[in-house]
């Protein structure tokens, strides 16, 4: 893989509490523990499409996405791709 695309949910004003985040980045497990991937190329935070990280192609078996949350808000996924 080279690359995480990831959709967030955001609420009309008034209707939720869905927001976009506040910042978020991947974590791929090594061997016995989780690290960030090498040579990430940003992690967009778009309303209305994918939120798109790009990095060295690799090859792990597990992922994990952290997430900070705006104060206040919740975050949902709609889709998740992994490239």
């Amino acid at each position: 893989m080279s690359a995480v695309e990831v959709y967030w949910a955001e609420d009309e004003p008034g209707r939720g509490a869905c927001r976009l985040p506040e910042s978020w980045h991947l974590l791929i497990w090594e061997g016995q523990g989780w690290r960030v991937p090498r040579d990430v190329n940003g992690y967009e935070i778009r309303k209305g499409g994918f939120s798109r990280a790009a990095f060295a192609p690799l090859e792990t078996s597990r992922l994990r996405l952290v997430v900070e949350l705006r104060e206040g808000s919740e975050a949902a996924i709609l889709e998740w791709r992994v490239r």
